[in-house]
């Protein structure tokens, strides 16, 4: 389960050359101008989150025992 959502949030990181720190659960520490920076960097770690957010409803992830998924 967590490997799809930890794929994608990488994938969509990585597009926007953001690093990616650590997993914690379901959050994750990326940084955005390391170890290269870029004048827009702050823009690209907003696009990046928004991305995912607009992605995870697209997962195919598994429903607990209360019949919910990572929302």
């Amino acid at each position: 389960m967590q490997k799809t959502y930890r794929d994608c949030c990488a994938t969509t990181v990585k597009r926007y050359e953001g690093f990616i720190a650590r997993f914690m659960g379901d959050g994750v520490l990326a940084y955005f101008g390391y170890p290269r920076a870029h004048e827009d960097d702050a823009d690209r770690a907003v696009r990046s989150a928004l991305d995912i957010v607009e992605r995870v409803p697209e997962l195919d992830m598994p429903r607990d025992r209360n019949g919910e998924t990572l929302a």
